[in-house]
């Protein structure tokens, strides 16, 4: 079908429902416009050096904020969103713990396979169009797009909610040329006067609601921090020694998630029976051995046992 030649609601419901079918939770779809009001937040907590380590969030800054600078032709954007929610308890014989985005496949290579098969499907419909996948590999407001594009509203700790499903989602966007139907920015504020994220984050790392001081933040201390000698390091790790889900943990509206359907986000049987003394002997070998799908293996064997040790 031609670029001039769309129906927009039919492919609209094309794209939602080949979305459905390869897996992912919920799609909603954005116009590719200037985020003029995020960019304002940006430009202030960039202001109050909150990036702190994460020297690449100063780069792009304009493109961050428009898509079209991204790329020319962009006139939409879809915003997908996989659950990846364990439900079942894990790590209950060892005190260091990993994120639970973290417990099974590298959501990157998930979400980028699945994006790419549901992009041929529609390509056969729409061969004249272009339709370009993103997961954390581009200057993008995934979170803000989420937003636009009706999905959820931002929490006070910075998260994505999705009402009656809660934050544990994985996020990637696709950027077409195509013309579609848009689906009505979320405007509700799902958190009111609820303060437990703010209130138990043990660093005080959720400045204000909604802004995160990445200087304390536990999950970016764990991930981003590259040596011993960090003076970040004045923070305690509390026993996390790869992400963090105290904000998450402690969220009333998470009550509501439920577990992943996706076999690839099936944690690991290793995550089940690890006690503190494996960690802490794990050999190099194993660890690529045992995370080689992993989001740990962006880490390296020596951040593990760099965020063990700080943790004895």
């Amino acid at each position: 079908m031609s670029k001039t030649n769309i129906d927009i609601s039919g492919s609209s419901f094309l794209i939602k429902s080949t979305a459905k079918t390869h897996g992912f939770s919920y799609c909603g779809i954005a116009e590719a416009i200037e985020l003029k009001a995020e960019s304002g937040f940006l430009e202030s907590w960039l202001k109050n050096a909150y990036h702190s380590r994460l020297s690449y969030m100063e780069r792009n800054i304009a493109k961050r904020t428009n898509p079209r600078l991204l790329l020319e032709e962009a006139k939409s954007i879809i915003v997908l969103a996989m659950n990846y929610y364990p439900g079942e308890i894990f790590q209950q014989f060892t005190k260091y713990r990993i994120a639970r985005y973290a417990l099974g496949n590298d959501y990157h290579l998930v979400l980028k396979e699945k994006s790419e098969k549901m992009i041929n499907e529609i390509q056969k419909e729409y061969s004249a169009n272009f339709f370009s996948t993103f997961i954390d590999s581009a200057p993008i407001m995934e979170k803000a797009w989420a937003v636009r594009s009706g999905l959820g509203s931002i929490g006070k700790n910075g998260l994505l909610i999705i009402p009656g499903a809660g934050s544990y989602f994985s996020l990637c966007v696709i950027i077409t040329d195509m013309p579609l139907e848009y689906d009505k920015p979320f405007a509700k504020d799902l958190c009111g006067n609820c303060n437990k994220c703010m209130d138990s984050c043990p660093v005080s790392a959720i400045a204000a609601p909604g802004v995160v001081d990445a200087g304390k933040c536990i999950s970016a201390l764990t991930i981003e921090s590259k040596s011993h000698q960090d003076e970040t390091f004045k923070y305690s790790l509390y026993n996390w020694i790869f992400g963090c889900d105290i904000c998450q943990e402690v969220c009333p509206l998470n009550k509501l998630s439920k577990p992943s359907t996706e076999k690839a986000f099936t944690p690991y049987t290793f995550f089940k029976e690890i006690t503190d003394e494996q960690w802490e002997n794990m050999t190099e070998n194993e660890f690529k051995s045992l995370f080689s799908k992993s989001p740990l293996k962006r880490m390296t064997y020596k951040g593990i046992m760099r965020n063990i040790q700080m943790n004895k």
